[in-house]
């Protein structure tokens, strides 16, 4: 299918870019005070927040396969989060949403600075995450706004609240998408928004992948990996659900 290059009616509330890795010392120790002064002129225009799980000991977190990649650390840089756990860093984009090319264009610059500080053994994975919620106000019409059927015994999804989660692995992609009707969202700043969330997280593995290689690659890879997720996102939507968005095509 033939994909927009913009929306209209942006429902997009959240991208996140993130890698894990393998490394010697939790990331969380090391890559703070390293991109403080890295990403900004002697730490200036870069804030650090240490977040709840910081209080939480490092061996407990380490041993619990559930904490590992869970933010310990978050550092304010510019329009963006950098969210840093013990063996990950995702980019995380604040709204409005800055466009495809300055979010690749950050995640480039904060690669390239943690490749400065040299605690990376080796990739294990890198992903995409793009949560929108599409606005619609009633229950059955969201439904309706879906590319989903779905039917449990005898009853049929056409008019409930509903929470859906399921893998579609395409290619060198793994993309976990969940889909939840009948949603509130509340932003800062923006009406509250009442809709259909659509969250595709698309992942793609890369055991003992070295980061000099990643980076050597990493405009392709990152072109991919975010055309195959957008690409996810509108499989989700019927033709006249996204006509609704008011796409542009060039």
């Amino acid at each position: 299918m033939k994909l927009p290059t913009k929306l209209g009616k942006e429902p997009l509330i959240d991208a996140v870019f993130e890698l894990r890795f393998s490394s010697n010392t939790a990331a969380s120790n090391i890559l703070p005070g390293a991109l403080f002064a890295l990403l900004g002129q002697d730490g200036q225009g870069v804030s650090v927040e240490k977040l709840p799980l910081s209080q939480i000991p490092e061996s407990v977190r380490r041993a619990d396969p559930n904490l590992q990649f869970a933010p310990v650390v978050k550092l304010n840089w510019q329009c963006y989060a950098l969210l840093i756990s013990d063996g990950s860093i995702g980019v995380s984009c604040n709204m409005p949403y800055p466009g495809w090319l300055a979010f690749r264009e950050a995640i480039s610059k904060v690669v390239a600075a943690v490749a400065k500080v040299g605690i990376i053994n080796s990739l294990d994975r890198y992903s995409a995450k793009y949560v929108d919620i599409v606005p619609i106000p009633d229950i059955q019409s969201q439904v309706q706004g879906l590319n989903l059927q779905l039917r449990i015994g005898d009853h049929e999804l056409k008019s409930a609240v509903a929470s859906v989660r399921i893998e579609v692995p395409r290619g060198a992609f793994l993309h976990l998408v969940s889909i939840q009707t009948g949603a509130l969202v509340e932003i800062a700043g923006r009406p509250r928004i009442e809709g259909v969330v659509v969250d595709v997280d698309s992942v793609c593995k890369t055991p003992e992948l070295q980061l000099s290689q990643f980076i050597d690659e990493m405009t392709i890879r990152l072109d991919d990996i975010h055309m195959e997720n957008k690409a996810m996102f509108f499989e989700c939507l019927t033709p006249n659900t996204v006509t609704a968005l008011e796409p542009h095509y060039e």
